[in-house]
């Protein structure tokens, strides 16, 4: 199948919270090629979050039906060029989920080289992506069209805040450089939770540098760490 990739310009910073969850991830995949159904299934599992954060950021700590005490911190890890990937050859749909926490299959079957929209989201949800399966999992969040503004991009999982309610779109890759696989991948997405209560602040370390976030953080909390630089994961 002969999929073909063009090369966008646009990029953006955005304000994100990194989500602590505590559940279970449910991942397949096959390195070799794969035939998929022209319709994929919509299934509900659960996930670990984490994923690349342009700008300020808050970090979430949430913990069902408990108060334990979390000892965090952050640190840099790479840099990355930002390739700005569009993809032109669609493949399923989704509908954004309202339920927190509840991560949502979009397909079974999606291919590096694919888009896929994500209908109904609301602005100001911060949306949680995943893609497994293959030799990588490059992702590019766009808004309002297949080839509109970058929320977000960077390797699974990968957040992103909708600024502008209506549709997301999510690219797929194999890597920065915008590669395309014809394997099968497992892609999800999530409405992330949101804490309301504050504790802890930090500057963003410099490279290698482990910052100290708090001592006593507890489940439902979230920290601000100010002056992340765009391109760096944490």
């Amino acid at each position: 199948m002969k999929k073909n990739l063009l090369s966008g310009t646009t990029s953006k910073t955005a304000v994100l919270f990194i989500m602590m969850l505590f559940a279970l991830t449910s991942v397949s995949g096959s390195m070799a090629p794969q035939l998929r159904s022209e319709k994929g299934s919509l299934t509900e599992m659960l996930s670990l979050s984490k994923g690349v954060f342009y700008g300020d950021y808050g970090l979430n700590v949430q913990e069902d039906l408990s108060r334990n005490l979390q000892e965090t911190a952050i640190q840099p890890q790479t840099s990355a060029f930002l390739m700005n990937c569009l993809n032109t050859y669609k493949y399923g749909q989704a509908d954004a989920p309202t339920i927190q926490g509840v991560q949502v299959q979009i397909d079974e079957c999606s291919f590096a080289g694919d888009y896929v929209p994500i209908y109904n989201a609301e602005s100001g949800k911060t949306y949680l992506f995943t893609s497994t399966g293959g030799t990588g999992n490059y992702l590019t969040i766009r808004q309002g069209t297949f080839d509109g503004p970058i929320l977000a991009e960077g390797d699974s999982p990968l957040s992103a805040t909708c600024t502008a309610s209506g549709s997301l779109y999510l690219h797929i890759n194999t890597d920065s450089s915008c590669g395309t696989e014809d394997v099968c991948r497992i892609t999800t997405v999530e409405l992330e939770c949101i804490n309301t209560l504050s504790y802890g602040n930090v500057i963003a370390p410099e490279s290698g540098e482990i910052v100290p976030i708090s001592s006593c953080n507890f489940a439902g909390d979230y920290a601000t760490i100010s002056g992340a630089i765009a391109g760096v994961q944490y």
